[in-house]
């Protein structure tokens, strides 16, 4: 206990409620935790800089958070605190591991856009077997998420930060997994755009596969004025959410790139 209250009194960590701190260090029951909203400050458009203290702040102080483990609840916390900070109802749903073990979703619904999303942006947090360096990607959703409620404060785009995506043999995206059925029982059809590689050292400075892609990668080459994309396919195992019916749009660049991008992408698609 001590440990972790050490970590989240570190000066870029947003504060958390008592009662939201109990549910993540004591294993959550499934109980949905609900936040006021709160003015959101910063300019609007993503701050590199930003993104980078958020990677920085995962890769330093939990840099390994396997499923169910005390360093995912670490990084369930923070990613909570933030988008609370960043204006988002933010609601905890418990994923199932194994026997008593639970892992977390932190999913962050904007004011009046909970009932019927247009999007909703999703990225895993843990760690664990072929699990990627994902930092850059945690960094980009948690500040993407404040620029798209100052950008365009009335939106319906919802984000969702997915635990126990690696959770080894045979328990591999229980996260989506568990995110996917929750959309399904609710009856809500968003876009779902998962980010997929993030990183200064990836192919593309921006590239967008599936569902809404054209539109996306559009908007990039008008902002970069860069050339016309290859049409190579990108895929991922499992495709949790295509194999649920759900149309999805994956994501790879760099976080400056992308961060533009995504933000003009959302701002208009999220218009109610």
């Amino acid at each position: 206990m001590a440990e972790i209250l050490d970590v989240m009194r570190t000066p870029r960590l947003a504060p958390l409620t008592a009662g939201a701190f109990l549910c993540l260090v004591g294993a959550c029951t499934g109980d949905v935790q609900k936040f006021e909203a709160q003015e959101v400050e910063g300019p609007p458009e993503v701050q590199i800089s930003v993104v980078e203290q958020h990677a920085e702040q995962f890769h330093l102080d939990v840099p390994d958070r396997p499923a169910a483990s005390e360093e995912e609840q670490i990084a369930a916390a923070y990613i909570l605190g933030v988008m609370q900070q960043n204006g988002y109802f933010a609601r905890l749903d418990s994923v199932p591991v194994a026997d008593l073990f639970r892992s977390t979703n932190v999913i962050a619904e904007p004011e009046g856009g909970a009932e019927d999303p247009a999007a909703i942006v999703v990225v895993p947090y843990g760690t664990g077997p072929g699990s990627p360096d994902n930092n850059a990607a945690l960094g980009l959703f948690l500040e993407l998420g404040r620029a798209l409620n100052v950008a365009a404060p009335v939106h319906k785009v919802q984000f969702a930060a997915v635990g126990a995506e690696y959770a080894g043999e045979g328990g591999e995206a229980l996260g989506s997994r568990r995110l996917a059925r929750f959309l399904l029982d609710e009856g809500q059809d968003p876009l779902v755009i998962q980010l997929v590689e993030i990183s200064e050292s990836a192919t593309f400075s921006f590239k967008a596969y599936g569902d809404g892609a054209e539109e996306a990668n559009r908007i990039m080459l008008e902002l970069t004025g860069g050339n016309v994309l290859t049409d190579e396919a990108r895929t991922v195992k499992p495709d949790v959410f295509a194999d649920a019916g759900f149309e999805r749009m994956l994501v790879v660049g760099e976080p400056e790139t992308a961060g533009e991008v995504l933000l003009g992408f959302l701002a208009d698609l999220g218009s109610p």
